[in-house]
């Protein structure tokens, strides 16, 4: 991440300091929401990063025991994040996005599907 930052001249501070962020530690709502474009595309890559992984391990599920399988089901709620991601082009700050996923029925379906199959 620290390189895609760099990469898109993210400054850290910029994040650290949002708004969003802290206005969660005061506890008030705040409506700027909003990530810069070179966080957007710091985000957007470390995302493309993040669904080659799943991709290959999605691939390679098949060489887990049926039994263990349940240890990959924490890829379904990376999977999910990562579309709500592209969703709302990639802005992390997004109001929309930091719905807790315990509130997200899609997630609880697709959660259950894997458990269910044992496939992610």
């Amino acid at each position: 991440p620290g390189e895609l930052m760099q990469r898109h001249n993210v400054d850290i501070g910029d994040v650290l300091n949002h708004p969003v962020l802290q206005d969660a530690q005061g506890g008030n709502d705040v409506d700027d929401g909003v990530s810069s474009d070179s966080l957007k595309a710091a985000v957007q890559d470390m995302a493309y990063i993040i669904r080659g992984h799943l991709a290959e391990a999605r691939n390679a599920q098949g060489d887990v025991p049926k039994g263990a399988r349940a240890c990959l089901l924490p890829a379904v709620g990376a999977i999910h994040y990562v579309d709500r991601l592209e969703q709302f082009n990639f802005d992390v700050f997004d109001q929309k996005l930091m719905v807790p996923m315990k509130n997200d029925w899609k997630h609880h379906l697709k959660l259950g599907r894997a458990w269910i199959t044992g496939v992610f």
